[in-house]
């Protein structure tokens, strides 16, 4: 029973010890990561140009998206075609 107990103590002990490890870190790293991942070419806005590209896409907000439904299909002929030289 001493043994449990001590062993979970000992966990508690080491996730708090982690934590407290964690915080620290981000008080002294994040002042210098913020700039650089909010910049306009940092990793957070390109992801977010990544998403916002997928969900147009994903939605048919461009005239090309549409094809995407009859990809098996071979492309349809032009209306009016283009006059021979």
């Amino acid at each position: 029973m001493g043994v449990r107990r001590s062993r979970r103590f000992g966990l508690l002990g080491l996730l708090v010890c982690l934590l407290v490890g964690i915080a620290v870190a981000g008080v002294f790293v994040g002042p210098r990561l913020t700039p650089s991942l909010f910049a306009k070419d940092g990793p957070l806005m390109r992801a977010k140009r990544k998403f916002l590209a997928l969900r147009s896409f994903a939605l048919f907000r461009a005239k090309g998206d549409r094809a995407v439904l009859q990809a098996g299909e071979p492309p349809s002929k032009p209306k009016h075609a283009a006059p021979k030289h």
